[in-house]
């Protein structure tokens, strides 16, 4: 956590801890609200240890790697690989297939916490890309924070 505190100071890391799971109602439908108590502490509890395990991550990747394109094509791959595990997740929950010992509400309330938790994610390997290398991180992505077709670097 000291990478992160001496290169973007505290604000963004008390983000994640005033992040709570009653903003994870993007769709409209309140899916917190229907879930039972013992369901929200541990969508809580998820959370809490998904935005850690996150930040840790992002720490490890700057403490070990000082080649900014492979940061960027990390970054690439994260958002590409969440966008896939998504858009399964929903598929299933389409068709009914939930987690065992899970309701719908629960399913649906954690696939909200996950695009929080990325996005949480990426914004922390942004800033700290900035912050590294004094130019933006879309210098090397395209605007959709996937790819840039420039010699074809991650295609």
């Amino acid at each position: 956590m000291n990478l992160f505190k001496k290169i973007i100071g505290e604000e963004l890391l008390e983000k994640s801890d005033n992040t709570k799971t009653e903003n994870f109602n993007k769709d409209g439908d309140n899916y917190i609200e229907k879930l039972t108590p013992e369901e929200k502490k541990q969508l809580e509890q998820l959370r809490k240890k998904m935005i850690d395990e996150e930040t840790s991550q992002v720490e490890e990747i700057f403490s070990s790697c000082n080649n900014k394109y492979r940061i960027a094509k990390t970054h690439s791959v994260l958002l590409k690989d969440w966008e896939k595990t998504k858009k399964e997740t929903e598929e299933r929950l389409k068709n009914n297939v939930l987690p065992p010992g899970t309701s719908f509400n629960f399913s649906k309330a954690m696939i909200n916490m996950g695009d929080e938790v990325i996005e949480y994610k990426l914004s922390m390997i942004r800033m700290l890309f900035e912050s590294t290398f004094n130019e933006s991180i879309y210098n090397y992505l395209g605007s959709d924070g996937k790819t840039k077709s420039i010699f074809n670097l991650f295609n």
